[in-house]
């Protein structure tokens, strides 16, 4: 597995983002993709899919 190229605040940034999304949008499950075309789903890949989704939930809000 490659290592993150992200330093630890870079990463801890990243957490807090998925972390106030789900505070933000209690009831959507951030957490429901676990495997993509038969692969597992990698920490990055729903750090990815969290950040598109949390963009999304936003810009319905406007």
């Amino acid at each position: 597995m490659e290592k993150s190229k992200l330093s630890s605040s870079d990463n801890m940034l990243e957490n807090n983002t998925v972390n106030n999304s789900k505070e933000e949008y209690p009831d959507f499950d951030f957490d429901f993709i676990h495997s993509f075309d038969g692969k597992e789903v990698t920490e990055n890949d729903k750090k990815v899919m969290n950040e598109l989704i949390r963009t999304y939930l936003e810009s319905k809000k406007k």
